[in-house]
């Protein structure tokens, strides 16, 4: 995925929800252990994506509780961003034997700011939305 963008292409932000317990697992090998998720990202989410943000939240899946991580991706160039990340998400499945995998797709308008030089770039829709 490249974060330079293509002429007209409206810009998009994908939030993807990746639950952490592994069904039919016992304790202590219940959880994607924060190692096997870092290798995960490493392996399936960097080439594609240069920067991104991951944090950890609270989650709930047919009533039970269990850590979730929260990835967030940016692009400039939406058309094949809905794809790219749908495969993530998909690869991520089979990795943990996980059910489902949600996702929240937006239009959005990001500034790279590259320290100290400010802003480099400026992104925004432009109004056909994503």
């Amino acid at each position: 995925m490249n974060i330079h963008k293509s002429p007209n292409a409206p810009q998009a932000m994908a939030t993807i929800y990746f639950g952490g317990n592994i069904p039919g697992q016992e304790f202590p090998a219940c959880d994607v252990s924060q190692d096997r998720f870092a290798e995960f990202l490493n392996d399936y989410v960097t080439p594609s994506f240069p920067g991104f943000t991951v944090t950890t939240a609270q989650g709930y899946w047919k009533g039970k509780p269990e850590t979730v991580r929260v990835l967030t991706l940016l692009a400039a160039d939406a058309h094949s961003f809905r794809d790219t990340v749908r495969q993530i998400g998909e690869r991520y499945k089979t990795e943990f034997g996980q059910e489902a995998v949600a996702y929240a797709f937006t239009s959005c308008e990001f500034t790279l700011d590259c320290w100290p030089y400010g802003p480099v770039k400026t992104y925004h829709t432009n109004g056909k939305g994503y």
